[in-house]
């Protein structure tokens, strides 16, 4: 499952699933809209390669030129109810997207009863670790640019 950017991190397990497995797999994705569809035709394409791979879109928003069983699947968020219709009840869970997406993501998976062992995630956002304050540059480090008149 991916939400918004996040298919970047998990397309290339599709792409190496595709090539090198047979397992059934069921690519799962939160979108906006169709104006923000990364990768949209790619994992059309991949998932028409063999047997065993579905591409799921949910749009949040859709337009009057998009089709459903075409360009999406169903509308609405990633939530229990719009995903149960698509993934087996054993399935392993491999999910990446915006701290939303992630919540989202893990409200459906307990409503679900997905245990965690089966759960695979990676947010695809800063490191809350990371203190934006704490690295000052200091005046030595910062130099105005130089433009050469010559």
């Amino acid at each position: 499952m991916s939400g918004g950017a996040g298919v970047t991190a998990v397309l290339s397990m599709l792409e190496y699933l595709v090539e090198n497995s047979t397992r059934d797999v069921v690519f799962l994705r939160g979108v906006r809209s169709n104006k923000r569809h990364p990768f949209a035709e790619h994992v059309r394409e991949l998932a028409s390669r063999r047997p065993g791979i579905r591409s799921v879109v949910l749009y949040e928003q859709v337009s009057p030129e998009d089709v459903q069983g075409v360009h999406y699947d169903a509308v609405g968020r990633t939530t229990a109810e719009a995903i149960q219709p698509y993934v087996p009840r054993d399935a392993e869970f491999y999910y990446c997207g915006p701290s939303g997406f992630m919540a989202s993501a893990e409200i459906a998976l307990d409503a679900l009863h997905v245990p965690f062992e089966r759960r695979h995630s990676e947010a695809f956002a800063p490191d809350p670790t990371f203190a934006a304050g704490s690295a000052k540059p200091t005046p030595a480090t910062i130099a105005p640019a130089r433009i050469d008149a010559g």
